[in-house]
């Protein structure tokens, strides 16, 4: 399958005070963390990175892409994949959410046929966007958003044919919980209060 998964590492860890993606869990960094757990299962692993060579240092098997155009998030880091790379899907994951379900990605994946975008709502109603999949086919509408300065994933998704997967549903087809699977680390409170619980 032409596929990869993502990592998205190009935010500018302003809250943590530090690079996120360097921060460690388990004895690795949050990037070998995430490389270690999707690796197995996808032959091809991109760092979305701001500026390269920003992780050459880990000495993993992957490629960093760069973002095309400055500061537009995460809709910027799918824009500069797809520009620069013939993957037909991808499969996107935040660097700050160490403790995701590789199980539960794969689901997402299997359940994505047919869609532009797929992912999941939590149980709070929130929807998940950096957490799913992605096609090719919703390049035109990212192009379009970011033309007018507009980088709110949740508008991409309102503009796509999207398969939205209720937190539950997801729980029940992976038989395992996903409370903890999407916490994302923004704070140095947050990573100590979730870190020591490991």
């Amino acid at each position: 399958m032409n596929q990869a998964i993502v990592i998205l590492t190009g935010g500018k860890s302003s809250r943590m005070g530090t690079d996120k993606g360097l921060l460690t869990i388990n004895g690795h960094t949050f990037i070998e963390e995430l490389y270690d757990k999707f690796s197995p299962n996808f032959e091809n692993v991109i760092l979305s990175v701001d500026k390269k060579p920003k992780y050459a240092g880990l000495n993993l098997d992957l490629v960093e892409i760069e973002d095309i155009v400055d500061c537009a998030g995460p809709m910027g880091g799918l824009y500069s994949i797809f520009k620069q790379t013939d993957y037909s899907e991808i499969f996107v994951v935040s660097v700050d959410t160490p403790f995701v379900s590789v199980r539960a990605a794969l689901a997402l994946i299997d359940l994505s046929s047919g869609h532009d975008i797929c992912i999941m709502e939590n149980a709070d109603s929130r929807l998940e966007p950096l957490f799913g999949v992605y096609r090719r086919s919703c390049l035109n509408q990212i192009e379009k958003l970011l033309n007018q300065g507009d980088h709110s994933m949740t508008k991409l998704c309102r503009n796509c044919d999207v398969k939205i997967i209720p937190q539950n549903s997801l729980e029940y087809l992976v038989t395992e919980k996903m409370d903890d699977c999407l916490v994302n680390l923004n704070t140095k409170t947050e990573y100590t209060k979730y870190v020591k619980k490991q």
